[in-house]
């Protein structure tokens, strides 16, 4: 039998010793232990999945800016209201003198600067007894005054004017309101005006009697 952990071999001889075993030779050598199984590499652990960057936030939008007030109208300058007189016009009032002659007032108003005009007067006079047809101005209208005019302003339909006249006892103030443009009201008013806004010289238009304002000719 082999020594523990060793290998014999015989040389010379087989079978079993029963006769000179002299000339058999047993050589035992270390059985070489079997080369260790070499143990498994680990896997390499999986690499974490990169996590999302993150989403940016969504930039705010920026908010509207605010939209501007509305700029108010303008405010008509004096010039407006010369506009507004410019012409020849005559007073409703009819003056019958005969069954065949009639007259009626006649203003004429001319520019004199961007906020005067040169306010002249005569008459229309007519060959009947009710101011009937255009009629004829017998004598070109003499000057009166220059208004000059201070503002002017303008309410629905009627364009307002305020104004004054110089004359020998000092200034005298008259308000003009021209409604749909072609009937004009000119009254006489104060320097603090007691028709104040174009909402109340309209209301001066419709209040004043027809007979007293004037008809553009």
């Amino acid at each position: 039998a082999a020594p523990q952990g060793q290998t014999c071999s015989v040389t010379g001889g087989a079978g079993t010793a029963n006769a000179d075993v002299s000339d058999v030779q047993v050589v035992c050598a270390a059985t070489p232990a079997p080369a260790p199984t070499p143990a498994p590499s680990p896997s390499p652990a999986p690499s974490p999945a990169p996590s999302p960057a993150p989403s940016p936030s969504p930039s705010p939008s920026p908010s509207p800016a605010p939209s501007p007030a509305p700029s108010p109208a303008p405010a008509p300058t004096p010039a407006a209201g010369v506009a507004s007189l410019l012409g020849d016009w005559m007073q409703n009032n009819c003056i019958r003198w005969t069954s065949t002659h009639s007259s009626r007032v006649l203003y004429r108003f001319t520019q004199a600067a961007d906020d005067a005009v040169v306010w002249s007067g005569s008459n229309v006079h007519f060959d009947n007894a009710t101011c009937a047809g255009t009629g004829t101005i017998r004598v070109e209208p003499d000057p009166f005054f220059t208004i000059t005019l201070t503002r002017a302003g303008v309410a629905g339909n009627v364009v307002a004017g305020w104004g004054w006249v110089q004359t020998s006892n000092g200034r005298r103030y008259l308000t003009s309101g021209v409604q749909g443009g072609n009937y004009l009201c000119l009254v006489d008013d104060a320097e603090v005006s007691i028709f104040p806004t174009a909402t109340d010289v309209a209301s001066m238009v419709d209040r004043t009697p027809a007979w007293q304002c004037f008809a553009r000719r």
